[in-house]
């Protein structure tokens, strides 16, 4: 079969085993000009291990920046349902007063429903709130730290998710350039020991023993006619 381009859905697993698969042969093979062949793409082979594990370790920590920002959310959420009761206490229940507005220019319900960067935003505009004269020292002292606390620790939780998809995003891009390079290692291997082949007068299959086989999908025009019942 010889060497066979990889395709666009070729993972880092597939075309490392196909590279072993020729770098094996090649190191075995009783002549230098074929063993020497063997050198570059062995040692990108080497290589592959560090680009899989960053691939990896960048993936938990999607997973782990995504779980603070739901715990965060979360929390924001449930200290701002404490948050309205003692608010409310604090203005008689009068959901229309000037100082219910001001911390809830929209419904309790629906702030508590935001994702937590719109949240995060509302809890930084009712911080100011809570300068007002209108807001007792216990509702201040209460509240105020808790959920500025919400606001800092919610804005890191985000920044750390959108680093984290960053770094997704730069080792996939390491995955295909390896890919890739290993690819034009593999058909310069195939296109010298051609030549090779060629000049020490060996069979034409020759390059077949240094690449795996590739099986290819029959097209139905191809396949097998159904046997009749």
């Amino acid at each position: 079969m010889g060497y066979t381009k990889f395709g666009e859905d070729t993972t880092l697993d597939e075309a490392r085993a196909s590279c072993v698969y020729t770098v094996e042969p090649l190191l075995a093979y009783p002549h230098a000009a074929i063993y020497e062949l063997a050198q570059p793409l062995d040692a990108l082979v080497e290589k592959a291990d560090a680009v899989e594990v960053a691939a990896k370790r960048s993936k938990r920590a999607v997973v782990r920046a995504s779980a603070r920002v739901r715990t965060w959310d979360g929390v924001g959420d449930d200290r701002l349902r404490e948050f309205v009761k003692d608010l409310l206490g604090e203005v008689r229940q009068n959901r229309e007063s000037s100082l219910f507005k001001a911390f809830f220019p929209m419904t309790p319900t629906e702030m508590v429903a935001l994702t937590l960067a719109p949240e995060v935003e509302e809890i930084e505009r009712m911080d100011g709130v809570f300068d007002t004269k209108d807001v007792s020292g216990s509702l201040k002292t209460t509240w105020r730290e808790a959920l500025a606390e919400v606001a800092t620790r919610g804005r890191a939780a985000l920044a750390e998710r959108k680093a984290a998809n960053q770094a997704v995003a730069e080792a996939s891009e390491e995955v295909t350039r390896w890919i890739e390079k290993a690819d034009r290692l593999r058909r310069a291997i195939d296109g010298q020991l051609t030549t090779w082949a060629a000049e020490e007068g060996l069979a034409p299959d020759f390059n077949d023993r240094f690449f795996p086989e590739t099986t290819r999908p029959r097209k139905k025009k191809d396949a097998a006619p159904e046997t009749p019942t």
